[in-house]
């Protein structure tokens, strides 16, 4: 049995899931397997993985028709044999020490504290673009994150938190297989997370286990993902029914029209000097 299992959700990441498969497969870690469960794609990516189930014994793939993200993180829960569960995204470069440094660093916070059953690792953006420089740089302003550890790149240290994102973490398999992630489409870690800590555990987050992920390509991107975003949050606190817990990450839907009427002013305000200009 592997030591930890590397559990990946993946539905039409043709672009960019060999990236991440082979970064994984050059880890330095010894006892871990890759468990990847594909949304039924239809670019192309589960015939990417069959290439790389049928030529490392490491990875397993599995499919779901469920249309639903949390399902399919069951699935992929319910495949994993490792005492731990590391979660990553497609869009996610880890360098090849990532997965020894999360679970060393696990075990050391759980020597500290027993309770903790997930630890999110440092997450750091890729800004290859002014378009990208502009919109990370404002999302990691107060306003910007609305408080969400999604923007995590200047933690220090380990501290204890509500909720991380499921795009670089670890998890206890034997609390998380009980406890599961919720059967729905988006924000199904936070609401796992908050599970966790209704039932008494603890969840952190630390500096270590750093990753790259190029989360957002360009301005049109962003919008897409802070209505989707907000959207997804406001399902999630329909259903936990805590205001508490979801506030800070509602904040983007409502930030998704801000920007959309700013937008829309200032095209119009453009029309109004160029007709005076010309």
């Amino acid at each position: 049995m592997p030591k930890a299992s590397i559990g990946i959700i993946v539905r039409n990441e043709r672009d960019s899931i060999g990236h991440l498969l082979d970064s994984l497969l050059s880890q330095d870690f010894k006892s871990y397997e890759i468990i990847v469960v594909d949304g039924s794609s239809t670019d192309g990516t589960w015939e990417i993985l069959k290439r790389y189930s049928a030529k490392h014994r490491k990875t397993r793939i599995f499919s779901s028709s469920s249309g639903k993200s949390g399902a399919d993180r069951n699935v992929m829960l319910s495949k994993c044999s490792g005492k731990y569960i590391c979660v990553i995204d497609a869009g996610a470069l880890p360098q090849n020490n990532w997965l020894s440094e999360l679970v060393s660093e696990f075990e050391k916070q759980r020597k500290k504290y027993p309770k903790l059953a997930g630890m999110g690792g440092k997450t750091t953006f890729v800004r290859d673009t002014w378009q990208k420089r502009a919109i990370y740089s404002f999302l990691e302003t107060p306003i910007g994150s609305g408080g969400s550890m999604q923007m995590n790149e200047h933690i220090l240290g380990f501290t204890l938190i509500d909720s991380f994102p499921n795009c670089n973490g670890i998890y206890l398999a034997s609390v998380i297989k009980k406890v599961k992630y919720p059967a729905r489409h988006g924000a199904e870690d936070f609401g796992l997370n908050h599970s966790l800590i209704k039932k008494g555990y603890l969840v952190g987050i630390t500096e270590k286990a750093g990753i790259l992920h190029n989360y957002i390509d360009s301005f049109s991107d962003f919008m897409k993902k802070i209505e989707g975003y907000g959207k997804m949050q406001v399902r999630a606190l329909k259903q936990s029914r805590e205001i508490r817990w979801y506030v800070p990450v509602v904040f983007f839907y409502g930030l998704y029209h801000i920007i959309a009427l700013v937008l829309a002013l200032f095209g119009i305000f453009f029309l109004i000097l160029l007709s005076i200009v010309s």
